[in-house]
């Protein structure tokens, strides 16, 4: 029987990180699922699905707790403590706008509202083409729930500025 650890990642970027924890994970008889890994301003964060025979799983876990030191966390939750994944239709949302302080909390309030739930997200600033100003831009995928519409979300995301340009498309497989 399987068991499935999620482990989540965060400390200074620095080389190794990923080959000690693949490491570890191999030696203890576990297997790297899937991950999503990003440096930014400096820092390394992780989210990492493993698994590994169920009698394996206590000592891998604290294996991988293990290497957790003062400048790097680790966090490792099993299959029972994660969020159980409904399956939902998933959007491709794209937001470009005039930046100002708050846009994004608008932005997640305005997803919430709309019955949106964010699967990954990105988000920066570019220079304007002409101006230079900078431009708030993200990309995000989003699972509707059953009372959300794309429709419904892209209004309501737009009607927060006039300046905000909006695209709602389904990811298709």
């Amino acid at each position: 029987m399987q068991e499935t650890l999620v482990l989540t990642i965060l400390g200074p970027d620095r080389r190794g990180i990923v080959d000690s924890l693949a490491t570890t994970v191999n030696e203890r008889g576990g297997s790297w699922q899937e991950s999503q890994m990003a440096r930014l301003a400096g820092q390394f964060a992780g989210i990492v699905k493993v698994t590994c025979p169920r009698e394996q799983a206590d000592n891998l876990a604290q294996a991988l707790q293990a290497q957790a030191s003062e400048n790097l966390q680790i966090s490792v939750a099993r299959e029972e403590e994660v969020a159980p994944n409904t399956e939902r239709t998933l959007y491709l949302l794209d937001v470009l706008g005039n930046d100002r302080p708050g846009i994004l909390s608008e932005v997640s309030r305005a997803l919430r509202a709309h019955h949106a739930n964010i699967v990954a997200m990105e988000t920066r600033l570019e220079p304007a083409p002409q101006s230079g100003q900078p431009i708030f831009h993200t990309i995000a995928t989003v699972a509707l729930e059953d009372e959300g519409s794309p429709e419904n979300l892209g209004q309501g995301l737009e009607a927060l500025s006039p300046d905000l340009q909006v695209t709602v498309a389904k990811v298709t497989a």
